[in-house]
């Protein structure tokens, strides 16, 4: 399977009902790294909550690496998008992401505000 093909795929098994799959699928997408964040960052904005919970889970395996494009994702257009990325900043707990996540405790959507908040209280936990 090619690296878009598997990306796609891994994305797709966090559908599946089996927490486990869809567990390993999130941990072979944090393993992937940078080549998975654009689908991970897709499914941010998904209206299915099972996809965005996984998908902030393996933006917290993946790390460092996402802060940037989960930072940048703050500013997206998609409240789900902009609430799943700060989520997700919070997992990964990278000081870097203060500031733009004070900022987003200003967004005009209460769901993404309740993610910042929760976000800066699990960074300032680490």
């Amino acid at each position: 399977m090619g690296g878009e093909s598997a990306v796609t795929a891994l994305v797709g098994a966090f559908r599946d009902p089996d927490p486990e799959i869809r567990r390993r699928a999130a941990s072979a997408l944090g393993d992937i790294g940078e080549a998975a964040v654009p689908s991970l960052i897709g499914a941010l904005a998904s209206d299915e909550a099972d996809l965005r919970r996984e998908a902030v889970a393996a933006f917290g395996l993946m790390g460092r690496l996402a802060v940037g494009p989960l930072m940048a994702t703050l500013g997206s257009g998609d409240r789900r998008a902009r609430a799943g990325a700060a989520a997700a900043l919070g997992e990964i707990g990278d000081p870097r992401s203060v500031d733009a996540l004070i900022a987003a405790l200003q967004d005009d959507q209460k769901e993404v505000r309740e993610a910042a908040r929760q976000a800066l209280g699990s960074i300032r936990k680490t």
